[in-house]
């Protein structure tokens, strides 16, 4: 095998997805590259992370600020001195640990919608559905992503609509709350890696949040299937 491993085969192998055929030669990999076993171990510590948030959540209204002041701070750079890229203000979330928290926070939207599943109370008021996330991309591999991704959403987002009879009004709304916080997440995500289209803890955490969008509309269409 040459080069790195491509994320989706590094994904897959986190999630248990990945072919059998295919396990020997990634994992030979892994044992010589460097590279591809930190990216491998990132991946590995945040969905550790994001498997020991807590179950019971605030409503989204509530932690969406968290998630844009993160999103904001990455787009402050001090001026320092001259070029010096000492200068360069690395905020929290550029790290490891801070990109498991954003995605803890993305991870609490499933939460919420599976407890509101669960029980009926009176339903708040429904907030409009983002109809797709259709940013004007500039690199090969952003907009692959989000090509994969898209498709998915869409027609899982059809499945929704279809099915929106069957659920609780209040399910509904908690559904419709947490697919406006997660497509905000990625339109402002998408506006920094345009302008940082190599960035990686983007681009994961931009997977991150992809995923959920589509966790949180398998946990609803799965409720009445």
């Amino acid at each position: 095998m040459t080069g790195h491993l491509v994320d989706d085969r590094l994904h897959d192998l986190v999630d248990g997805l990945l072919p059998e055929s295919e396990r020997p030669d990634v994992e030979q990999h892994l044992t010589v590259c460097a590279e591809c076993r930190e990216r491998l171990e990132r991946l590995q510590d945040l969905l550790g992370k994001a498997g020991a948030a807590p179950r019971a959540i605030a409503p989204p209204g509530d932690w969406w600020p968290a998630i844009r002041e993160t999103i904001d701070q990455r787009k402050v750079i001090s001026l320092g001195q001259g070029g010096n890229r000492s200068g360069v203000s690395r905020p929290w979330w550029t790290r490891a640990a801070g990109l498991a928290v954003a995605a803890i926070l993305l991870v609490a939207a499933t939460a919420t919608v599976t407890a509101v599943l669960v029980r009926q109370d009176p339903a708040p008021e429904p907030i409009a559905v983002d109809a797709g996330v259709a940013p004007n991309v500039g690199t090969p591999r952003l907009a692959a992503i989000i090509a994969n991704y898209e498709g998915l959403s869409q027609q899982l987002l059809v499945d929704f609509e279809t099915q929106r009879s069957a659920l609780p009004p209040e399910a509904v709304a908690q559904v419709e709350q947490n697919l406006a916080v997660i497509d905000a997440a990625i339109r402002e995500i998408v506006g920094v890696l345009e302008t940082e289209p190599d960035n990686e803890t983007l681009l994961e955490l931009l997977t991150t949040s992809y995923r959920q969008k589509v966790a949180v509309l398998e946990h609803a269409t799965e409720a009445v299937s």
